[in-house]
């Protein structure tokens, strides 16, 4: 998981690449999202430490892509890999549905984590994420996870038992939730949650 300055760097970057390769400017990303044009400015001077995480998701909305991938990976990139199979990198009416994901705190996403999503969306708070996996829950950051995650904020964790490639994983090891990169391999006794499509920073 990248730190949040490289994470506001990525999305400076990925901001000023969709706009350029949109043909949009500062002024339509504003009227399209409803950001002020302040906060646009802000951002993209580098003059904000943290960006709130409904902004966050009206960015990767106008861009057709994920909160991960706007934070985390090279837009240009992303679209320098399509013009090699044929498809846009995005549209800027998005590709990507809003699904709901249940709250849970790090003692009930232990005790529960093998429920149905259908189960926990009716019994606890809901955000939203855009993907295309149906298995996704949000943990909010207690004092298990907050040595690796700033506690309060939330989690946004894929339960499907393939793990996603380059994301971190949630497991339970010893008894105590833990995340680990994509790269270290699971112990004999280590329990696989899931893996972590995000931190969503709470302010």
């Amino acid at each position: 998981m990248k730190s949040n300055s490289e994470q506001l760097a990525i999305l400076r970057d990925n901001i000023q690449f969709g706009l350029y390769q949109g043909k949009e400017t500062k002024a339509s990303l504003s009227r399209k999202t409803g950001i002020t044009r302040s906060t646009i400015y802000k951002i993209l001077d580098g003059k904000v430490e943290r960006v709130q995480a409904a902004t966050v998701e009206k960015i990767a909305d106008f861009f057709g892509t994920t909160c991960y991938i706007i934070q985390n990976e090279s837009l240009e990139s992303h679209y320098m890999e399509s013009q090699y199979i044929g498809s846009p990198l995005s549209s800027i009416d998005g590709n990507k549905n809003p699904i709901a994901v249940p709250i849970l705190t790090e003692h009930e996403f232990v005790l529960k984590g093998d429920h149905f999503i259908s189960e926990m969306v009716t019994d606890y708070p809901l955000t939203y994420h855009f993907s295309q996996s149906k298995n996704v829950v949000a943990i909010q950051i207690g004092s298990s996870l907050s040595r690796y995650y700033t506690r309060g904020n939330l989690l946004i964790v894929d339960r499907s038992n393939r793990h996603v490639e380059h994301s971190s994983k949630l497991i339970v090891r010893d008894s105590h939730l833990c995340s680990i990169s994509s790269e270290e391999p699971l112990e004999l006794k280590d329990y696989f949650f899931g893996s972590i499509l995000e931190e969503r920073y709470c302010v």
